[in-house]
């Protein structure tokens, strides 16, 4: 995955949703910044992302968040 600086993206975004739309992911980072903040992936790829499960929870009954839910996946695992 090649990373980008903000200011590349903007310049070059078609370019740049085209070689997604081929399959490629770019990640963006602040100019300026080696640390990647996002990423741009083909939209079936996101869409096709599986759900995570909570496996102390599993054949326990449903278990529901809000979309307002605040809490990062990350956070709520290693909380």
């Amino acid at each position: 995955m090649e990373t980008l600086e903000l200011s590349s993206v903007r310049n070059d975004l078609a370019a740049l949703i085209a070689r997604v739309e081929k399959g490629d992911e770019i990640a963006i980072a602040h100019d300026g910044g080696n640390e990647a903040v996002a990423v741009i992936v083909p939209f079936t790829a996101w869409r096709e992302k599986p759900q995570r499960q909570l496996g102390s929870l599993r054949n326990r009954g449903p278990v529901y968040f809000a979309n307002d839910f605040l809490m990062s996946d990350n956070e709520l695992l290693n909380s």
